[in-house]
């Protein structure tokens, strides 16, 4: 991960492309964290992310992982929810309000590190969004870090979108592959309750959105959504 982090500090845009599941939207941005924190450092970090339920469900996973209190150094802002303080260096917000806050200020120099995750949803706003951070890159923000993530993005075609002039002639943005692949994950259904309901031991809310999962006595966990259930 050392490598990563390096790339990130020794580049002005880096494409993170990864496999679902691999930590990008979750990890990369905690190393960077710590990163800055070990050598007492200053960094604002903001993560996009294309759904309110994605930012602030990653928002509260990282603050239960790391025993921290949701809106301290880790918090999330959507619509007109903000879960977040002065002290807050690592913010998850979707593409549209980061998307304001950089129209408003003319600027991306709020924060040292921007994280703009599923790139490749070609929407509106990302490519709004993408052709904003582009120009500030080049005028009033050379100095803010991006790392555009995806698991299905282009990368040769980001890459030369986010081009910099080096020496008369423009470098392409760096391409950084993490290996990894996802849990397996197992689809049933309200008909398919029957065969397991028995064995189950306990129920639980779900803190991640409010729904319910369970686990059996095979130590498998369910989680029961509106559509069906997953098996993790």
């Amino acid at each position: 991960m050392a490598l990563v982090i390096s790339l990130i500090e020794s580049n002005s845009v880096v494409i993170i492309h990864g496999a679902t599941g691999s930590g990008k939207s979750t990890q990369l941005p905690q190393y960077i964290l710590d990163h800055y924190i070990q050598r007492c450092a200053y960094c604002n970090i903001v993560v996009t992310q294309p759904r309110k339920i994605g930012a602030s469900s990653i928002a509260r996973w990282i603050s239960k992982e790391r025993a921290w209190t949701l809106g301290g150094l880790v918090g999330y802002q959507v619509g007109l929810e903000k879960i977040a303080t002065e002290d807050t260096r690592l913010i998850y917000m979707t593409t549209g309000v980061l998307l304001q806050k950089i129209v408003s200020a003319k600027s991306l120099m709020e924060f040292t590190h921007v994280f703009i995750d599923e790139v490749h949803e070609r929407t509106e706003e990302m490519d709004f969004l993408l052709l904003v951070v582009r120009k500030l890159l080049r005028t009033n923000s050379r100095f803010v870090k991006v790392v555009l993530m995806s698991a299905t993005i282009n990368c040769k075609e980001f890459a030369d979108y986010f081009a910099v002039p080096v020496q008369n002639k423009m470098n392409p943005a760096y391409i950084f592959e993490v290996e990894g692949k996802p849990y397996s994950i197992e689809e049933y259904y309200l008909n398919d309750l029957e065969h397991i309901y028995h064995s189950v031991v306990c129920w639980n809310d779900c803190f991640l959105c409010n729904d319910w999962t369970f686990v059996c006595d095979q130590t498998c966990t369910y989680h029961l959504w509106l559509q069906g259930i997953i098996r993790i």
